[in-house]
């Protein structure tokens, strides 16, 4: 088909210029609340997106409140900024592949709840291997 090689180029472009939009975003963000960290502000932007479609009755607070306004007189959807800004938590080789059109956004997400998962498994398998060299070891004290 001839409209694939312009479907391809206008998903690169949107693509990066969505991770643009986002890092742009952090930026003003960052200047605006020099006082959050990263984390406190992805709570916001949680906050914001949950409250944009009125998931939760709680209101906002008030940086969340000032975050909120600015994203919708920009034109931004709350939510849709807030999944943006998860995909700042992945890996940066991650982030490479989203850049090059190698890997879409919803399945970044699964690579990485999958590997999160592992790490979860993994841990729990040490805690176990601890358990039972604790006990094996008191076992044979008495």
């Amino acid at each position: 088909m001839e409209n694939e090689p312009y479907k391809q180029k206008y998903l690169d472009v949107r693509r990066k210029n969505t991770l643009r939009k986002a890092l742009r975003l952090q930026n003003i963000f960052k200047e605006l609340f020099l006082h959050k960290t990263e984390k406190e502000m992805l709570h916001m932007l949680c906050q914001c997106g949950h409250y944009h479609y009125q998931q939760k009755g709680t209101p906002l607070s008030e940086d969340a409140g000032i975050m909120y306004e600015y994203l919708l007189t920009h034109n931004y959807n709350p939510y849709t900024v807030y999944k943006w800004f998860l995909i700042f938590l992945t890996d940066k080789a991650i982030q490479e592949e989203i850049e090059n059109n190698n890997l879409s956004q919803s399945k970044a997400k699964r690579v990485m709840v999958t590997r999160r998962k592992h790490e979860e498994i993994s841990r729990s398998w040490k805690f176990m291997e601890e358990s039972r060299k604790t006990v094996m070891e008191l076992l044979a004290y008495e």
